[in-house]
């Protein structure tokens, strides 16, 4: 669904609807809690109300909601019935949409990609194990080091894995070959029974469609079975349906950011970037006022050592993707690559951690805007998600595993947050308890709630992190290249 319009007499004239200063729609002002919940629920959808035109009691009862706030514009016009309703005036709505949707593909929206599924995982595992990695990367320069091991890699890659031609199409996740079989079928004899319009190719073309129809519905109920019975190990293909059929997934053909709007690829992106970069901050932590000693006394934390063994341990446990990410090598392969990667990247690991470098090639990802609420052609109404390589998040996961267990004893068993066995579950349910023995010893009960605004992506967030470490104690070899990965401003 790329663009939806929703309009009609609403009847709801207990709302009051305000200009948005900053934005082309309305937003709704009322006291009528069952109004409000009803209302909330259409704009969280990403439709926006736009209809300004009131009747002659100065209300507004005919609403229209639009995913494309910028390319609708109303007016009011001569009425096409005599007399006309005063409570409902004529309106002329002028939508401007692309059809894109009735496009066929074109030879521009076919790229060649790597069939990663189809992996000749011996070949690749061979290749992989007749390079020299000591002899082939200058560990004195780990930044180039980690490009050559890229170059190398992406090279065995190119001689183990064939390439398929990606057609970009909105088939839904159901479709099979033999349902484009069929839906060929029926479109070809459509065709020529529009040519000639004779009884005979009607009813061809009729028992052909009744056949896709039955395989459409054949298919999407197992499609449907797939994810019932595959729900408690693939939950994301679940939320994947769930959210295919309660918004759309596409952004508008235009967005618009302040005073700017843009409706180019380029434009939109840089556009994303510089509303992301209004959430960092570039003030930087007042180091006077450090405590002159460690919270916790002597609770030096060890320095993880990445073995072979234990590189390998992590390769093999990680989750199967095809998807190649920044770099362009997917986590399926480094999977099952193994025995044959994890001697050269436990080399480059224990090389970051010993020179407390983080190299800024791991650094890089894609950053996915994810719409939040409010109206999808509003830049600020997103926020970023950013989608790392499969390597750097590995070491992430070793060096995390390897400090939790140390860390968990330094930390108040109050927290629920960002530790392995709590969740916010485990925090209401100690809440409830707490609320029930106040009730029980007729206590009161306090409960202070806190939300900072885009806290992780605040600089000086990042530098009080960083204090907080030193005052644990964890060693500087550790602790530099956090700062590097994350925390850049603090050094």
């Amino acid at each position: 669904m790329d663009s939806l319009i929703l309009t009609g007499d609403f009847n709801l004239p207990s709302i009051h609807w305000k200009e948005n200063t900053d934005t082309n729609y309305l937003l709704p002002v009322t006291k009528n809690g069952h109004v409000v919940e009803f209302i909330e629920t259409i704009l969280n959808t990403g439709l926006c109300q736009i209809n300004r035109i009131f009747n002659a009691n100065d209300k507004m009862l005919d609403l229209l909601f639009t995913t494309e706030p910028m390319q609708t514009s109303l007016q009011r016009t001569n009425a096409i019935t005599s007399p006309e309703d005063v409570f409902h005036p004529t309106i002329h709505v002028d939508v401007n949409l692309s059809t894109s949707f009735l496009r066929k593909t074109r030879l521009s929206d076919i790229d060649s990609i790597y069939a990663f599924s189809k992996t000749d995982y011996r070949k690749l595992n061979t290749l992989i194990s007749e390079v020299d990695w000591q002899e082939s990367l200058p560990l004195n320069d780990l930044d180039e080091s980690i490009v050559i091991f890229y170059d190398i890699l992406k090279g065995c890659i190119q001689k183990s894995v064939p390439v398929k031609c990606n057609f970009i199409g909105n088939w839904p996740p159901w479709n099979n070959n033999k349902l484009r079989n069929l839906k060929n079928r029926k479109n070809k004899l459509y065709k020529k029974y529009k040519k000639t319009g004779t009884a005979m190719d009607f009813s061809k073309y009729s028992v052909v469609r009744s056949e896709y129809n039955i395989c459409n519905k054949i298919s999407y109920n197992t499609y449907l079975s797939n994810i019932k019975s595959q729900l408690q190990v693939n939950l994301k293909s679940f939320y994947k349906f769930v959210n295919s059929k309660r918004r759309s997934n596409t952004f508008p053909k235009v967005l618009k950011f302040g005073a700017i709007e843009a409706d180019d690829d380029l434009s939109i992106s840089n556009m994303f970037a510089d509303f992301f970069a209004t959430t960092y901050s570039r003030k930087t932590y007042n180091k006077t006022n450090e405590p002159s000693q460690s919270f916790y006394g002597n609770s030096t934390i060890s320095v993880p050592v990445t073995t072979s063994g234990t590189v390998q341990h992590y390769l093999r446990n990680m989750k199967c993707s095809y998807n190649p990410g920044p770099v362009g090598i997917p986590s399926n392969i480094l999977k099952h690559c193994a025995n044959s990667l994890s001697g050269v990247l436990s080399i480059l690991f224990n090389e970051s951690l010993r020179k407390q470098y983080f190299p800024p090639l791991w650094k890089n990802s894609f950053i996915i805007p994810l719409f939040k609420s409010g109206c999808k052609s509003e830049v600020t109404n997103y926020r970023g998600i950013a989608k790392l390589s499969a390597i750097p998040k590995l070491l992430e996961k070793i060096i995390t595993d390897s400090q939790s267990h140390q860390v968990s004893s330094l930390l108040s068993r109050y927290q629920h947050g960002f530790r392995k066995s709590y969740s916010t579950e485990t925090n209401v349910l100690e809440l409830t308890t707490i609320v029930n023995e106040g009730f029980r010893n007729r206590l009161q009960t306090d409960v202070i709630y806190t939300d900072f605004s885009k806290a992780f992506d605040k600089s000086s967030s990042h530098n009080n992190i960083i204090i907080i470490i030193i005052y644990i104690d964890i060693v500087y070899v550790i602790l530099r290249p956090l700062a590097r990965y994350g925390f850049a401003s603090f050094w």
